[in-house]
């Protein structure tokens, strides 16, 4: 792997401005996620876990476990001058990871780099440090990076009032911490960001928050319709996913759209009314199939049914927002009870799915 050696500095910003960005603490490592499903893991054990979806683990400590599945591992000891950029294009299977110099991003890439001490992830408008020394050692460059960022990572090392004076960062997270810390996940936007005031300051565990049973039952069932629906959708070509029936019914992509900005739109409005930090997030095309235009005209069939995946891992991801609401009573921010919308959009994706099975079978349905 080839590592470059530059300064840390933040250029232009490439991102999907707004989006929630996710950083939960588990097994000592921080892990932030981004709304397109990659993740970065700086790892700070000997021992860290898959987080289950595409990225780079940052391997921190030496003789850390082998790499894991789907994941990138770029080794990355303290000290270390780097600059990566990691990037998925629509439509494509792999993840990339190549020096940023040499990078087209996506308004989907996350930059990485380190210099000394610190390691920075830079995503959707937001700019998070980690940093493993107290205040006072480190380098004029290292204080120069903290002054920068948006959210300041500490794991370790307590947040000496030194420290906290070196960053502008709005929010501090502070992982595997006594006391006051509930869960292992927090929310980021650039938005909200700028608006805050004084600093904040977040305490994770490594255990996640639990739902209840019932509440846990309903999100899986619903979980399981819609993969079930992105195997059909996965199948598809891109023809196919455009295809307009000459019946005037939908194309095969309205219904990905729909069922998928259905579930973006009712569950952010609960997850914004809970955490201001998370949008409100309208993708639902128009009803008629007159009116409809296709928001990626040129995604083929996976890519849709990855977008679908995103949208659960959207709802599983702050799913620790619903903890102990009652299931029969409006949701915060929505007209829907939680199990009206959880059982809805169970069937929500099984009906739409159907109905685009049943257009296989027309006599103008595309071969490829």
């Amino acid at each position: 792997m080839v590592v470059l050696v530059a300064s840390l500095s933040f250029g232009r910003s490439w991102a999907d401005e707004g989006d929630p960005v996710a950083i939960r603490y588990s097994d000592g490592c921080f892990v932030v996620e981004s709304m397109w499903n990659l993740a970065v893991q700086i790892v700070m054990s000997e021992q860290y876990r898959s987080v289950g979806v595409n990225g780079v683990d940052l391997i921190r400590t030496p003789g850390a476990s082998a790499s894991l599945p789907n994941r990138i591992r770029q080794e990355l000891p303290s000290g270390t001058v780097l600059d990566f950029t990691m990037d998925r294009p629509a439509n494509k299977t792999s993840v990339g990871w190549e020096p940023t110099s040499d990078a087209k991003p996506t308004t989907n890439a996350i930059r990485i780099q380190a210099d000394g001490s610190l390691v920075s992830v830079e995503l959707d408008g937001v700019r998070i440090v980690y940093v493993d020394k107290g205040g006072d050692a480190l380098s004029e460059t290292e204080k120069a990076i903290l002054k920068k960022a948006n959210v300041l990572l500490v794991a370790g090392t307590p947040l000496t009032s030194r420290l906290s004076e070196l960053t502008a960062a709005k929010v501090v997270v502070i992982g595997d911490s006594e006391g006051e810390a509930q869960g292992n996940t927090t929310v980021v936007s650039a938005k909200r960001l700028g608006e805050l005031g004084n600093q904040k300051i977040v305490r994770l565990h490594s255990k996640p928050l639990t739902l209840g049973a019932e509440l846990e039952g309903l999100v899986i069932a619903k979980e399981v319709a819609c993969r079930d629906s992105q195997r059909v959708f996965a199948e598809l070509s891109t023809e196919q996913m455009n295809f307009r029936p000459s019946n005037g019914s939908h194309t095969p992509r309205w219904n990905a759209e729909h069922m998928m900005g259905r579930e973006l739109l009712f569950f952010s409005q609960i997850y914004h009314d809970l955490d201001p930090m998370i949008p409100v997030m309208n993708l639902n095309p128009k009803q008629m199939p007159i009116d409809y235009q296709a928001r990626h005209v040129d995604w083929d069939g996976k890519e849709e049914a990855r977008q679908m995946e995103r949208v659960t891992a959207f709802t599983n991801r702050f799913a620790y927002l619903l903890k102990d609401l009652p299931l029969d009573q409006p949701a915060p921010g929505s007209r829907w009870t939680l199990r009206g919308l959880l059982r809805q959009m169970d069937r929500h994706y099984s009906e739409h799915t159907a109905n685009v099975v049943k257009k296989f079978e027309l006599p103008d349905w595309p071969t490829n």
